[in-house]
């Protein structure tokens, strides 16, 4: 699975080889599991990877082989793996818990060894979860719980947020967690996505009377501007690398006049992520980037993955000293290109806000979800109901944690070729 400067292979290179000798640590309902602590022996899954993807309940662009690959590609292949194998006695993948380990400190004094999900930072990703045959899930996640009790001297928590909570993901932890004789946690978050109808006028009587007003006004004022304003997506066959670029500065903008810095000035990894996916994702038909631009200047751009049915609103950015309601009307066009696409929904990932309600958008509930081993060491975090994401226990600075850009790292004066 690693691409690192130093010559391995890639993980769309390999071919699908048999685990390890050794690796194999428990068996259970005709079930073989293994534990793969390296990327060379994980890029072996490369071949049965998007398949096995297809048949689980949590489909996610964010499990997808392409997804993590571009993660490894930006820093990630520094980081030690520790994916959890299921295989049936004939041999079919039917499951993997593609986990990866992280360092926290509890007051910057005790250590912690976390396990987060492959791709989960700093990429953008959500919903994380595991990749479980439809068919076998019970048995399977038994078999993961095994698994980690039997390697419990390798791990002492796991830290899954923004677990969607609608395509059973948060009852497949729970079987394996139980199993493992783990402490469950979790803390109730919201999602937002909003339903398409099949029309875009159907998709506008949705909307509230005031919304519609709103929208048309504001559609209005900026067509009218000097030049003209033109929206469009990117065009087969164009590279998105001078879009990107555009993107970022609009993203850091719009951020900037609350005096954020936005995603990718505080995690120029993640800018690096973007200009790895986004050219995979155009290969394979996901990329959706659209911008809204005035004479020959763009001024606002979005960008999402069509996976299924369902657009993934991703990131957006726009000037925010152009005409007022700029970043609105280029979503309303990006709906109305959706609706003529045949997608069914429009996903906003991240939190409920009132913003997304005016749009029409329905809370999802999910959780975060943090297990802790039981002994000892994780009996103060069970007592005092912390969580990693406070100033108690905090991640370590780590290459892809710290926000130094792995490509101008690895292409900085001095670095290795």
């Amino acid at each position: 699975m690693q691409n690192l400067r130093g010559g391995e292979q890639r993980l769309d290179t390999l071919t699908v080889t048999p685990p390890t000798a050794g690796e194999s640590v428990a068996e259970a309902d005709g079930l073989r599991t293994s534990v793969v602590r390296s990327w060379s022996d994980a890029a072996a899954l490369r071949g049965e990877w998007n398949g096995l993807l297809s048949r689980a309940r949590g489909n996610s662009i964010f499990l997808t082989c392409e997804w993590i690959q571009s993660w490894l590609d930006v820093g990630a292949g520094q980081l030690q793996p520790f994916f959890i194998v299921v295989r049936e006695e004939g041999g079919r993948l039917v499951g993997v818990a593609p986990f990866y380990v992280c360092r926290y400190e509890l007051f910057r004094l005790l250590p912690f060894r976390v396990l987060r999900i492959a791709g989960d930072y700093p990429t953008g990703a959500d919903y994380g979860d595991w990749l479980i045959s439809a068919d076998r899930e019970e048995c399977v996640c038994r078999a993961i719980g095994q698994a980690l009790a039997a390697n419990a001297n390798c791990w002492d928590c796991i830290w899954m947020p923004n677990v969607a909570g609608w395509t059973g993901a948060l009852d497949r932890i729970g079987i394996a967690a139980r199993a493992a004789g783990a402490t469950l946690r979790q803390r109730p978050i919201g999602f937002a996505a909003m339903p398409l109808a099949e029309t875009f006028e159907g998709f506008e009587e949705r909307l509230s009377g005031h919304r519609r007003r709103e929208l048309r006004r504001q559609r209005k004022n900026l067509l009218g501007q000097a030049g003209g304003v033109t929206m469009a997506p990117i065009a087969p066959g164009e590279s998105p690398n001078d879009w990107l670029d555009v993107l970022f500065s609009l993203h850091h903008e719009r951020w900037m006049t609350r005096g954020d810095a936005g995603a990718f000035g505080r995690k120029p990894v993640e800018a690096d992520f973007y200009r790895r996916f986004v050219p995979l994702a155009q290969e394979r038909g996901w990329l959706r980037l659209y911008a809204l631009k005035a004479g020959d200047r763009i001024r606002a751009m979005q960008i999402g993955y069509r996976y299924g049915d369902a657009f993934l609103a991703l990131q957006d950015g726009f000037d925010p000293d152009f005409v007022a309601g700029v970043g609105n009307v280029l979503r309303h066009y990006v709906i109305e290109a959706s609706v003529r696409e045949g997608i069914r929904e429009y996903d906003f990932l991240g939190v409920m806000s009132e913003h997304k309600r005016r749009w029409g958008a329905e809370a999802r509930a999910g959780a975060d979800v943090f297990v802790l081993r039981r002994g000892l060491k994780t009996a103060l975090l069970a007592a005092t109901k912390m969580w990693p994401t406070g100033r108690y226990l905090r991640r370590r600075p780590d290459v892809l944690h710290s926000g130094e850009s792995a490509l101008a790292k690895a292409e900085s004066p001095g670095s290795q070729p």
